[in-house]
C-alpha cells in the first residue's frame, strides 16, 4: 500500500510542477512515466493480485493445452478474447503473457485519451489512479475492450467510418458489454455532428431509463432470449442504498457543467479555450472538434449517473458503471480549464485544490479497503 500511496502523491507533486511548466515535452515525459509505472504494476502482478487474475490464468492454460474447441459451447467467454489467448499461447506458453498484453492495451488506451483530450494531465492521472486503475486489475477484459473503444473514438471524430466500425466490433468481440457503444459509429458519418441540442436530447432520454429500466431489459431479452437470465435470476438484481456522497458529487459536477455552458458571450459568439487556443461557436451551433469531444464525455458522464442510479436495483448495471465513470478522467479537468478560461481563476484554483484533496482521500480509503484484492502485491515469479 505504501508504494501506491507514494505513486499517488508523486502524481500530484510532480504533475503540479509539470502543469506550471510551458514545456510540452516535460508534460509528455510525465504522462509516459505515470503510465509506464501503471503498466509495470499491472503486467508483472502475480496470480493472487486481483480477484480475477487466477481465472485468466486458468482460461489461458485451458486454451493453450486443449484449444478453443475444448471450451463449453455455452461459455460466456467472448470469441475475440479466446482467439487472443490461443494466439498468444503459440508465442509464449505462459499465462503471464495475456496479463502483459491486456495491461499494455489498457494502459496505452488511457494514456492516449489523456494525451489527446485532457487539458490537465495531473488531475486526469490522479483520477485514473485513484478510481479506475485497481479495477483494471480485475475485470481486465472489459477495460481492454474499453481501451479499444477509445482508439475507435479518435477515428469517429475524424469521420473514418470503416476504422470506427472495425474498432467497435473488435471491442465487442473482447467483451459483449461494449455493444453499448454501437451508437458511436453514427458519429463517424459525415453529416452527423454532436451539438448542444442533440446532447440535451440524448441526455434527457437517457434519464428516462431510470424508471423504465425493467421495461427496456424486457424488450432486449425478447430480441435476445439468451440474456433472459438477467430477469430470471436474483444473481443480477440488488437492493442497495445509493451513496449520499456520490449523489452530492454528481450535483457538484452538474453545477460546474451549467457554469461551463454559460461561456463568455461576445457579439453573438461563444468563446471557449482549450489547450491554450480559443474556439468559436456561432449562433447556429456549429461546434469545433474540441467541443464535440467535450460533449461526448459529458454524455458518457450522464450515462454514468443513470447507470449508477439503476445499479441500486439491478446489479448487472454496476458492471457498466465503472466503464462510464472513466468519463471523469477527461470531463472534470476540462470543465475546470474551461471555467478558468472564463476568467474565474481564483474560484477554479480553489476547486482544483478541492478535487486533488478529494481524490487523494478517496484513493487512500480505496487502497485501505482494497475491494479488488490487489494487496499485498507480489510479482508473478514469486511462488
Amino acid at each position: 500500500m505504501l508504494a501506491l500511496m507514494i505513486y499517488m502523491v508523486s502524481i500530484v507533486l510532480i504533475g503540479s510542477l509539470v502543469e506550471m511548466s510551458s514545456s510540452n515535452n516535460a508534460k509528455k515525459i510525465y504522462l509516459q512515466g505515470v503510465f509506464i509505472i501503471a503498466f509495470l504494476y499491472s503486467a508483472l502482478r502475480g496470480a493472487n493480485v486481483g480477484l480475477d487474475t487466477r481465472q485468466y490464468y486458468r482460461i489461458f492454460n485451458n486454451i493453450a493445452m486443449n484449444g478453443i474447441s475444448s471450451l463449453p459451447r455455452n461459455t460466456e467467454m467472448e470469441k475475440g478474447y479466446m482467439l487472443l489467448c490461443w494466439g498468444l499461447s503459440k508465442i509464449v506458453n505462459h499465462p503471464q503473457i495475456v496479463i502483459v498484453v491486456t495491461s499494455g492495451v489498457i494502459c496505452y488506451g488511457f494514456y492516449r485519451i489523456i494525451k489527446d483530450y485532457s487539458d490537465d494531465y495531473m488531475l486526469s492521472c490522479l483520477i485514473f489512479v485513484t478510481t479506475i486503475f485497481t479495477i483494471t486489475l480485475n475485470i481486465s477484459r472489459q477495460y481492454m475492450a474499453l481501451a479499444i473503444i477509445f482508439f475507435a473514438l479518435k477515428h469517429a471524430f475524424r469521420k473514418e467510418k470503416m476504422k470506427t466500425l472495425f474498432g467497435v466490433i473488435l471491442a465487442i468481440s473482447i467483451h459483449y458489454s461494449m455493444a453499448i457503444f454501437l451508437p458511436m459509429i453514427i458519429l463517424s458519418f459525415d453529416k452527423i455532428s454532436l451539438n448542444k441540442r442533440m446532447s440535451f436530447i440524448i441526455g434527457g432520454i437517457s434519464f428516462l431509463a431510470v424508471p423504465l429500466y425493467m421495461s427496456i431489459i424486457s424488450i432486449i431479452t425478447v430480441l435476445l432470449p439468451q440474456y433472459s437470465r438477467f430477469l430470471e435470476s436474483t444473481k443480477y438484481t440488488s437492493d442497495t442504498e445509493l451513496s449520499i456522497e456520490t449523489i452530492l458529487f454528481f450535483i457538484v459536477i452538474f453545477a460546474l457543467l451549467v457554469c461551463c455552458f454559460k461561456s463568455i458571450c461576445f457579439d453573438g459568439f461563444l468563446m471557449r479555450k482549450c489547450k491554450n487556443k480559443y474556439f468559436i461557436e456561432n449562433e447556429r451551433g456549429n461546434l469545433s472538434n474540441n467541443d464535440v469531444i467535450f460533449l461526448f464525455f459529458v454524455l458518457m458522464f450522464v450515462e454514468y449517473v443513470v447507470l449508477y442510479l439503476i445499479s441500486s436495483k439491478l446489479w448487472i448495471a454496476n458492471r457498466l458503471v465503472g466503464v462510464f465513470k472513466t468519463s471523469l478522467i477527461i470531463l472534470l479537468p476540462n470543465i475546470l480549464q474551461r471555467l478558468q478560461a472564463s476568467k474565474r481563476f481564483g474560484v477554479v484554483t480553489v476547486l482544483i485544490l478541492f478535487f486533488i484533496i478529494y481524490y487523494l482521500k478517496f484513493g487512500y480509503q480505496y487502497y485501505l479497503i482494497d475491494p479488488h484484492g490487489i494487496l499485498p502485491y507480489e510479482f508473478f515469479w514469486v511462488k
